[in-house]
Parts: C-alpha cells; sequence; structure tokens
C-alpha cells in the first residue's frame, strides 16, 4: 500500500509543479484564456518547462531527489505568492451543455478507475521496461547523463521521461506511468475547451469521451509510454494556433512554439510539428508585409530551446544529432548505416 502511495504521491507532486510553473508562465504571458484552458494549456506548458528544468538539472550532475523536490516546492511556492491572486485577462465561453458532460463523465468513470489501477501498478510494458524506465533509473543513480553508445534507445528525445525521471526520484517506477496518464486527461479536457471555444461543445465533449475510451489511448496512457503526451502536445499546438487566428494576439504563439518545441522533444515523430506551425503562420500572415518577422521568432525560439538540448546532447555522445538516423549525412562509429537500410526494408 505504502508503495502505491509513494507512486501516487510522485505523480500528483510532478503534475501540480508541472501545472504551477506553466500558469506562471501563462501569467506573465497574460494571454486570454478560458479557466479550462488556462488549466490545460497551464499543465502543458509547465510539463514542457519543468522537463527542459529537469534535462539541464541532470545534465549538471544535479539529478537527485532533494533538488527536484526542492526545485518543485520553490515553483509552487513562486506561483503561490506571485502569481496566484494577480488578474488575468479572460476569455468567456457560453453555452457549456451541463448534462452532456455529465452523461460523459459516467461513461468514463469507470475507464479513469482502471487505467488509473494499472498505471499505479507495477509497470509491466516491454519498451517501459527495457528502455524508458530503465534509462530514467539509471540517471536518478548516477545522478547525470551517463555516456550510452550501445543502445540506441538512449539518443531518441526524452522530453517525457525527464518528467517520469521527477515523478521517479520520489516513487520509483509507477509514477512514470501515472505522470503519463494525466496527458490523457489533459487532452481530453483539451478537447472540451476546444469545442468550447468554437461554440461546438457538444462535439467537444463527444470527441473527449471516444477519445478518452479508446482501447489503445488508454494502454498506452496506463503504462511509461509517450506516445500520449505526444499527442497532448500536438494537439495543443493546433489549438494554440486556433486561438490565435481567432484573436490574433501574438502571444498566443509562444504558446504554440512551447507546444512544437515539446513534441519534437518528446518523440522524433512530433519534428514535424515545428514545419507545420511554421507553415500555418507563414499562410495565415501572408499578404501582410513585415507580420512575418514578428510573428516567427515568438514561435521558432521556444520551439528550438526544447528540441536543441537534446540534439546538442548526441552531437556530444554519438556525434550525430538525429542518432540513430541520417547517419549517412552524420557518419560515426556507434550506428551504421545497415541498420538504417535494414529497418527500411523491414
Amino acid at each position: 500500500m505504502s508503495a502505491v502511495l509513494w507512486a501516487a504521491a510522485g505523480a500528483l507532486f510532478t503534475g501540480v509543479v508541472s501545472l504551477a510553473l506553466g500558469l506562471c508562465i501563462l501569467r506573465k504571458l497574460a494571454v486570454s484564456l478560458t479557466r479550462l484552458e488556462e488549466c490545460v494549456f497551464g499543465f502543458l506548458v509547465g510539463s514542457a518547462a519543468l522537463s527542459l528544468a529537469v534535462f539541464l538539472l541532470t545534465a549538471v550532475h544535479l539529478a537527485y531527489t532533494a533538488v527536484f523536490v526542492s526545485f518543485g516546492v520553490i515553483t509552487i511556492a513562486v506561483w503561490a505568492s506571485r502569481f496566484r491572486g494577480q488578474r488575468k485577462p479572460e476569455f468567456t465561453a457560453y453555452g457549456f451543455p451541463k448534462w452532456w458532460f455529465v452523461f460523459a463523465l459516467l461513461l468514463c468513470l469507470r475507464y479513469a478507475a482502471l487505467y488509473l489501477c494499472k498505471a499505479l501498478g507495477p509497470e509491466y510494458s516491454s519498451d517501459g521496461i527495457t528502455y524508458h524506465l530503465a534509462f530514467v533509473a539509471r540517471y536518478l543513480r548516477v545522478h547525470h547523463f551517463p555516456l550510452i553508445t550501445t543502445k540506441f534507445h538512449a539518443s531518441f528525445p526524452e522530453a517525457a521521461e525527464m518528467l517520469f525521471l521527477f515523478g521517479f526520484s520520489i516513487g520509483k517506477h509507477s509514477p512514470a506511468a501515472s505522470t503519463h496518464l494525466l496527458f490523457l486527461f489533459a487532452t481530453a479536457a483539451a478537447l472540451i475547451g476546444f469545442g468550447l471555444r468554437l461554440n461546438a461543445a457538444k462535439a467537444g465533449i463527444a470527441a473527449a469521451a471516444m477519445f478518452f475510451m479508446a482501447p489503445i489511448v488508454g494502454w498506452d496512457a496506463s503504462v511509461s509510454y509517450v506516445d500520449v503526451a505526444g499527442a497532448s502536445a500536438c494537439f495543443a499546438l493546433f489549438y494554440a494556433l486556433a486561438i490565435w487566428r481567432q484573436s490574433n494576439d501574438h502571444r498566443m504563439l509562444v504558446v504554440a512554439g512551447i507546444m512544437a518545441g515539446f513534441a519534437g522533444a518528446i518523440k522524433y515523430p512530433g519534428f514535424v510539428a515545428i514545419p507545420f506551425s511554421l507553415a500555418v503562420v507563414i499562410w495565415h500572415v501572408r499578404g501582410r508585409p513585415g507580420q512575418w518577422r514578428r510573428c516567427l521568432p515568438l514561435l521558432l525560439l521556444p520551439a528550438i530551446l526544447l528540441v536543441a538540448p537534446w540534439l546538442i546532447k548526441n552531437v556530444v555522445e554519438v556525434r550525430n544529432p538525429v542518432s540513430p538516423f541520417a547517419n549517412r549525412l552524420f557518419p560515426n562509429p556507434y550506428v551504421h548505416v545497415a541498420f538504417e537500410d535494414e529497418s527500411r526494408e523491414g
């Protein structure tokens, strides 16, 4: 029982610190959001920021439980003392269908209980055991990023794993899956918020329920994989760009950039989020001379800030920023080009 409580505490602390950190960022940006949107984007933006902070602490050999807990407590204290009572611009959404929400909630409750029980139990996923958590445990054990050249999985972007490391330092293995599960709840809430934003609340609630109850989504979210976190970041990017196009508030591009960078830092396929967001912005500001000079830095700088550390880490360790791929472009003694050829041929 104590192991379950520690696991829950680790995931809860990670979620609360992420939310507090994200709310501090959103309040500084002073973007106009509904209360639901502020909570959703607060958690997701804060998760990206916390992931980067954990990376930096680990890179300088400070991956200790005491350091992570101290960072979290200070973050919560800063939010409570400086930002909690601060007034903010607020967008008001109308026409929330309460009975639709209650019905969807009743449908999802048993699924939520099942997912939570699975997430709080011992890790049983193959990839979670072999590398997602194996590397996290090693980072905490040696308190930094050890040089790993014999397993190409160590070269993958690990933004989600940095959140796992934060929770792992408190409750060991199970907080990782429980932290990943938080992204399922955040994505469902984002779908509802998106529906409200577009005056299609019923569609948003239905989409959230269908996504939440999808078997593969629930299974993935309840283990220490990273796919639901990546999907959450990608949808949040789409959501942020939609708000920017609706309000023409360029500060939302900072949020979009954070989400694009977070998606790329979670998993290589998420890299597509950066050119996608770039294309959307360029298309939207076409015909407005000089606008792109103002918009693109707001989008690209946060994205680069989140992705670049992982590329630099790979250059330092294995001489290839996108290892284990592009080995013809970045020759190195660790991954042979034959690996890519065999993978491509199946």
